[in-house]
């Protein structure tokens, strides 16, 4: 899809060739998220430690594919005021762990992680979270046919300069049927969503999709599995 060229890189599937030498015309035209945001499918933001050296804040994104959120509301927010009140057990269990995770990422690594979600929507953008359905709402039943995989693959990295934290999120949605064509993952999943706690079940909107996707899933992999 893209190649390299002597002033930068050129996509191939749109044509687009993008001049990123420095005092190039580009950076007149554009600020350097957006290009990143041209360049690849994921969404950036940039993450920064304040001076007192313990809090990490988002200050600047370029956002296309949020699930639920805005990323004008969130720019200067710092980890806490993202998650707490809204992440369920993050002011208990999480918020130390990440705020040092965060505080000890390295410029010559970089750091990858996963989370998933169960999805009614096959769209990357859709403002209206998957936390916050419910039945009423849809004023219908849930079918197999809407149920979705959401998975953010997030890698995080130090830049050495600046000591900033370039932060990507891509993501997938695919459909359950075809996830569950392989029967290890089915079997992975059954029993991922059987160990929610009550708190995170909630937070998963699990009552709204379980009937349908525990059915599904017994019936593909044959034995029942008791939550």
């Amino acid at each position: 899809m893209f190649t390299k060229t002597e002033h930068g890189i050129k996509n191939l599937v749109t044509n687009d060739d993008w001049n990123l030498n420095r005092g190039a015309d580009t950076w007149k035209f554009y600020h350097p998220l957006q290009v990143m945001g041209l360049l690849s499918t994921e969404d950036w933001f940039i993450m920064k430690t304040d001076d007192d050296g313990e809090t990490t804040r988002l200050v600047a994104g370029a956002n296309c594919f949020p699930a639920g959120w805005k990323l004008r509301e969130r720019v200067g927010q710092s980890l806490w005021e993202i998650h707490a009140g809204k992440v369920p057990q993050y002011e208990e269990k999480l918020a130390k762990s990440m705020d040092r995770y965060f505080l000890r990422l390295r410029a010559d690594q970089a750091y990858m992680r996963f989370n998933y979600a169960i999805d009614l929507s096959s769209e990357l953008f859709h403002i209206d979270s998957h936390h916050n359905l419910n039945e009423e709402s849809l004023n219908h039943a849930v079918t197999l046919e809407q149920l979705h995989l959401r998975v953010e693959r997030q890698v995080l990295q130090r830049l050495p300069k600046s000591k900033a934290i370039a932060f990507s999120i891509r993501t997938y949605v695919t459909p359950i049927t075809d996830v569950c064509k392989d029967l290890t993952v089915a079997r992975a999943l059954r029993t991922s969503v059987s160990s929610y706690s009550e708190d995170v079940a909630k937070y998963k909107n699990k009552a709204l999709w379980n009937d349908v996707l525990m059915k599904y899933l017994d019936d593909i992999l044959d034995t029942p599995v008791e939550e």
